[in-house]
């Protein structure tokens, strides 16, 4: 069978998801539930829903900030808010 013969299938959804299927597709009207489907099955042939993201944190410069900002957060807002005034 080339990958351009059509097959025509019948699947159970459950009454749940076939809403939200629908609501998906009249929200999307350039999509079909084929060309859903077949990127649905790209991502779980590639995995590439379990792409790891890593978050990058730098560092603060040295001396930047206050250094009991961990432990009396509320007293440092409250200095912030008024060296703004």
């Amino acid at each position: 069978m080339s990958a351009a013969t059509i097959m025509k299938r019948t699947i159970d959804l459950s009454e749940n998801t076939a809403q939200r299927l629908e609501l998906y597709l009249k929200q999307h009207p350039h999509e079909s539930l084929s060309s859903l489907i077949e990127e649905i099955l790209k991502q779980k042939e590639n995995n590439s829903e379990e792409t790891i993201r890593f978050l990058r944190i730098q560092p603060a410069a040295t001396g930047s900030g206050y250094r009991h900002t961990a432990i009396d957060h509320d007293s440092v807002l409250a200095e912030t808010a008024e060296e703004r005034e």
